[in-house]
């Protein structure tokens, strides 16, 4: 992940940014992946993935679709990578495709 991304995924957790990233200067950089996940570790996001194959935040009182699963912001970044987290907070959303897609 390079640190624009993961400055952009913990935008409203600057400590945990703060704590882990301040010595890195170059917004092109390549995270090493152990740091990435350490830091990772300690946010609060909450994905989820619905049952129309989109993987968005979390955020309550949302009932716009039916929820298949939650994942911490360290399972989304494993399974789906951080194009697809830095998606969900750009934009809301990242089309992950359904189990039924992704067996075909």
């Amino acid at each position: 992940m390079k640190l624009w991304q993961i400055k952009n995924i913990l935008s409203d957790e600057i400590e945990i940014y703060n704590n882990h990233f301040l010595s890195f200067q170059n917004y092109q950089e390549e995270i090493p992946a152990k740091l990435v996940i350490e830091a990772l570790e300690k946010s609060r996001k909450i994905f989820i993935v619905t049952d129309k194959g989109y993987l968005r935040l979390n955020l309550p009182n949302d009932k716009s679709s039916k929820v298949i699963g939650n994942l911490s912001v360290v399972e989304a970044y494993k399974k789906y990578g951080s194009n697809a987290i830095n998606e969900v907070i750009d934009y809301g959303s990242f089309n992950v495709g359904t189990d039924r897609e992704s067996q075909a």
